[in-house]
């Protein structure tokens, strides 16, 4: 499976970033360094791995100077997991898997933005899907604890379709995004709820578009490590506005780059959509790092829904668990690092 074999091979075992250490300062003069941080990210998330791709291929660890370990997860669950087991220090997720994690436990922040991103709803040829209403007596596949899954259960009920088997229901199936292609291709699904590179690829097999909605993500952080370890927050944070940069500068570059790292079609990758603001060709300036308030506001629209669909146990307040100090100084940091920064 295509997004299967991207998480194996976007990520091999770990990515190493070393921190930049003086040249020719011997060994045993070095002081003892901070252990890596190590970052979660999701590998089924087309714009988030080419960003990552820049990240890697480019001498922005140098610049910034910082030292990180990168983790690849398939989706928002396994990436939660992993951060409440406390086996990475920083995850980049959707806003889903943000507002679950940041619910499950107060311990853990926001720190910075993630890209912007379309949640969509890709029905088969055969299912005759054409527009929500249609999705009555069909099989929806779901990824459950995904970033599509509020949506798609909110998408039904405001429609008035009830969930179960039946002409007048749908049947919820837990289908994840490695899954969701071969559940179209045999007819285990009508329908699935899914964001690129799942939603161009099932495009490009003929199946259609039914809706979609701009969605985002965030960085996130826990307290402990933004209280002992905050500098070297700020410079991953620069890091990351400087790949966004080579990124949206050299996308013939990127898409190459992370065509060969999730072992997807060249032609296929640059047909992806390119929704972030900060990732157009037409962008200029410096990328924003900030977590913004649009995207803020949108989170706690989709927290209050999960909410009111039993999928979080309480209301939380999403601009109470935003730090916003930190990608500020990032932000600084990185615009005296910009003339400076270039792929390899």
């Amino acid at each position: 499976m295509l997004i299967g074999a991207s998480a194996t091979a976007a990520v091999g075992a770990s990515v190493y970033i070393w921190q930049q250490q003086e040249s020719g300062r011997p060994t045993d003069d070095v002081p003892a360094s901070p252990p890596p941080i190590r970052i979660g990210w999701q590998t089924a998330w087309s714009q988030q791995g080419q960003v990552i791709q820049a990240l890697l291929h480019s001498n922005a660890q140098e610049l910034v100077q910082f030292k990180l370990t990168l983790t690849g997860f398939l989706f928002g669950p396994d990436l939660n997991e992993a951060a409440i087991a406390q086996s990475i220090d920083v995850t980049n997720a959707g806003i889903v898997p943000v507002v679950n994690l940041i619910a499950a436990s107060p311990k853990w922040t926001i720190v910075g933005r993630q890209v912007d991103f379309d949640i969509s709803v890709v029905a088969s040829q055969a299912s005759k899907i054409k527009k929500p209403n249609d999705l009555r007596g069909k099989r929806f596949g779901v990824p459950i604890g995904g970033g599509s899954h509020p949506y798609a259960i909110d998408l039904v009920r405001k429609e008035g379709i009830p969930e179960g088997t039946g002409a007048n229901s749908v049947e919820i199936i837990n289908v994840s995004p490695s899954d969701m292609l071969l559940a179209l291709r045999a007819g285990q699904v009508d329908a699935v709820a899914c964001w690129d590179p799942v939603t161009t690829l099932a495009l490009t097999e003929g199946h259609h578009l039914v809706v979609s909605t701009r969605y985002g993500g965030f960085i996130t952080a826990p307290s402990l490590l933004i209280r002992n370890r905050r500098e070297q927050l700020v410079r991953l944070l620069a890091g990351y506005g400087l790949a966004y940069k080579l990124a949206r500068e050299n996308k013939d570059r990127v898409d190459r780059l992370y065509a060969e790292s999730a072992k997807l079609k060249l032609d296929l990758v640059q047909k992806l959509p390119v929704t972030d603001r900060d990732l157009v060709a037409s962008a200029r300036g410096l990328p924003v790092i900030s977590p913004q308030l649009e995207t803020i506001q949108l989170t706690q629209s989709v927290a209050d829904t999960m909410l009111d669909l039993g999928l979080i146990k309480k209301k939380i307040s999403i601009t109470d668990r935003v730090d916003t100090t930190l990608s500020g100084e990032a932000s600084a940091l990185m615009a005296s690092l910009v003339p400076r920064i270039k792929l390899l």
